[in-house]
C-alpha cells in the first residue's frame, strides 16, 4: 500500500572526518606501523653449494609476527609465526639465480615485523644474516646465486 522509505546510513556523514582526526592522532601519539614501507634487497650472495638452510625468527619480542617466504615466486612457507628460535628449511639449489622473499603478513602486537634471517651453506658457513623491521605487504628479498 505505502512504498518502502530506505534510509541512509548518517554515520556516512562523518566517516571521513573521523578517518582523519583518528591518523592524526596517530601521528601525534607516534602510533601506527613504524617498519619499511618499501621492499628491501639483501644483495647476491655467491655460492658452490648444492643447497642451504633459510632459517628467520624474531629478534624483538615474540609477539605473533607473521610471514610467507617465496622461492622463485613459488610459496615455500605460507604462513609462519616467527619464534625466539630459528626456524626454516632446507633449500635445494637450480643453478643460476634463487631468489627469497619473505612477506610480512602480520606485525603482531608490538609493531613493526621484526626478524633476523640466515643462509647457512651445506658447510654450516653462514652467507648472509641480517634483521628486517617491516610493515604489513612489505618484503625482503634475497638472491643466492649457485656457481
Amino acid at each position: 500500500m505505502f512504498p518502502q522509505e530506505e534510509f541512509g546510513n548518517p554515520g556516512e556523514l562523518y566517516e571521513e572526518q573521523i578517518k582523519r582526526k583518528v591518523n592524526a592522532i596517530k601521528e601525534e601519539q607516534g602510533l601506527g606501523t613504524k617498519g619499511s614501507k618499501v621492499d628491501l634487497y639483501f644483495g647476491d650472495i655467491k655460492t658452490k653449494s648444492k643447497y642451504v638452510y633459510v632459517q628467520y625468527r624474531d629478534y624483538g619480542q615474540v609477539d605473533g609476527d607473521l610471514i610467507r617466504v617465496s622461492v622463485n615466486d613459488e610459496i615455500v612457507e605460507y604462513r609462519v609465526s616467527l619464534s625466539g628460535g630459528f626456524g626454516g628449511f632446507k633449500l635445494t639449489l637450480k643453478e643460476g639465480f634463487n631468489k627469497i622473499d619473505f612477506l610480512a603478513l602480520h606485525e603482531g602486537y608490538t609493531l613493526p615485523n621484526t626478524a633476523h634471517f640466515r643462509i647457512i651453506d651445506d658447510q654450516n658457513n653462514i652467507l648472509a644474516s641480517d634483521l628486517w623491521a617491516l610493515s604489513i605487504d612489505v618484503k625482503a628479498t634475497i638472491i643466492v646465486v649457485k656457481e
